[in-house]
């Protein structure tokens, strides 16, 4: 019973409370939060997946309750990583793509892994050391730019994994109003985080790029031309690239295709 009603709650979530923008009237918000709390159940500390097990932030952000994790996304590192490969991983979270790439390229690859906010750094180096990959990832806690200069990173209440270089105050009602109920912790918090441009720490040789950080994504972008360059087959999946990045890539010969909703994957090729 409990899955038909998932099933319909995804739909009415998807096409009518965020299609419709519904999320934006209190009540209906506060009661979407509440029935999604219900039909979520017992909160989990952590999960099995492709054969990982995975420590989970408070919000279960990878406990696919309502549906894969970015399943296509997800399927892009199966069909474009083999043994030996090398992965660099831009907002990594809790560890998703980056435990995922460990697998794949195993003791003969690298997976670097860049993560600024604190509490998700700290469930990412829980997550690799579970899984036995410390001697595949090599994973920093910082924020990746176009320079050194250290960055402000805005967390808001729990959702560590939404956590971002953008002032959530500044869109309140996207950012914050919207995805988060009466009694939720609505608390923002700062932190002073390095910053690291992605070609002062990827290796010679790199073949994927993920890039996810909630927003400003120009700079991490433009600090990681040298990798691009220097090594003319990579891929690259970003979440919501800008005409910008996507003209500069187009202009190198890339071409690519929306995944997932958010994320867009780039290649070199044909259409």
């Amino acid at each position: 019973m409990k899955k038909i009603l998932i099933k319909i709650y995804i739909f009415f979530r998807r096409h009518i409370v965020r299609g419709l923008g519904l999320s934006k009237i209190t009540w209906i918000r506060n009661l979407n939060v509440r029935f999604e709390k219900f039909l979520k159940g017992k909160k989990e500390s952590f999960v099995h997946k492709h054969g990982l097990k995975i420590w989970l932030d408070p919000r279960e952000s990878l406990a696919e309750k309502f549906g894969a994790k970015e399943p296509e996304s997800t399927q892009l590192l199966f069909k474009n990583l083999q043994e030996g490969g090398v992965f660099i991983d831009i907002g990594a979270s809790i560890g998703w793509f980056t435990l995922i790439a460990a697998k794949l390229v195993g003791e003969t690859g690298k997976v670097v892994a860049i993560e600024p906010e604190p509490n998700s750094f700290a469930l990412l180096t829980k997550n690799i050391k579970e899984n036995g990959f410390e001697n595949v990832v090599s994973s920093k806690q910082a924020a990746a730019s176009d320079s050194q200069e250290k960055k402000t990173l805005y967390v808001v209440g729990d959702a560590w994994t939404w956590s971002s270089m953008e002032d959530p105050r500044k869109d309140y009602e996207h950012k914050i109003g919207s995805n988060f109920g009466k009694d939720d912790d609505k608390t923002i918090r700062e932190y002073r985080v390095d910053a690291v441009r992605i070609d002062d720490i990827s290796p010679q040789r790199a073949d994927f790029i993920k890039i996810d950080v909630e927003g400003v994504v120009d700079p991490v972008f433009r600090g990681a031309m040298e990798t691009i360059r220097r090594n003319p087959d990579i891929k690259l999946l970003i979440e919501d690239p800008t005409p910008f990045i996507t003209q500069k890539l187009e202009k190198m010969g890339y071409v690519h295709k929306i995944v997932d909703l958010n994320n867009t994957f780039f290649w070199k090729g044909k259409d």
